[in-house]
This record gives structure tokens, C-alpha cells and sequence, in this order.
């Protein structure tokens, strides 16, 4: 239920119930079986907390292929509150909604893209792309 409802996370350090949180929602956004939504892990300015964590991913998740490079993009790690913040309100400044209709995926966006950028969506995921 608090994925269902949620508009975004921000994850402070914390213990196991934050980490299986945390990776609930990864999880669901790795594998298309949630909205989009943002995701920023926010430590205590200086702090070490989630760097070490991503150190933790990068070592011994990502090297080992088990994550994609790709997949680290679906979090920001950050001890800055404005930059968390940021991170959740430029997230919908384009991006809308997206569903399922049938076997494709829509996107609703709240303003036009630029045409080049769209050209480059299009060649980045040429190898998902059917019409």
C-alpha cells in the first residue's frame, strides 16, 4: 500500500525496515511493476550513510552483474535537502502518469518533448521498440 500511494520516497538512514522498504520500492521499479516514481536516499549533510551503501551496491551487486548500470538510476543518493527536493519536483515537471493499455506502455507527459530528444529516446531503446 505505501508504494500504491506514494508520489515519491525519501529514505533516511535507518535499519532493516528502511533497507527492506528501500528495496521493496527498487525492486518494483526495476521490474516495470510500479509507476514511476522518484527515489532519494537523503543522509545527513556529510554524512556517510548511503554513500556507503551505493559503495555496498556498486561492489557487490552491480560488479557482479546482478543490477545493470542502468538500475542505479532509479535512486539518488544526496545529504542535501534542496537537492532532494529538487530531485522529487523536477521529476514531474515533464512526466505525468504512464499505465498499461493492452500490451503497451503510455507515457503521459505535461508538455511536448523536443524532437531531437525524442530521436534519441528512440535510438537509446531501439532494441525495445516493436512500431
Amino acid at each position: 500500500m505505501l508504494v500504491k500511494a506514494a508520489e515519491g520516497f525519501v529514505l533516511f538512514p535507518g535499519g532493516f525496515g528502511t533497507h527492506d522498504e528501500g528495496f521493496e520500492v527498487l525492486t518494483l521499479l526495476q521490474t516495470g511493476k510500479t509507476r514511476p516514481v522518484p527515489l532519494v536516499l537523503l543522509d545527513r549533510p556529510r554524512g556517510t550513510f548511503w554513500k556507503t551503501w551505493q559503495r555496498y551496491v556498486e561492489d557487490h551487486i552491480l560488479r557482479r552483474g546482478m543490477i545493470g548500470p542502468q538500475d542505479l538510476a532509479l535512486y539518488r543518493v544526496t545529504d542535501n535537502v534542496e537537492s532532494a527536493v529538487h530531485e522529487i519536483v523536477n521529476y514531474y515537471r515533464v512526466y505525468h502518469s504512464s499505465r498499461y493499455v493492452r500490451d503497451l506502455f503510455v507515457v503521459r507527459l505535461t508538455r511536448t518533448l523536443p524532437g531531437d530528444y525524442v530521436a534519441g529516446l528512440a535510438e537509446q531503446f531501439r532494441d525495445i521498440i516493436t512500431d
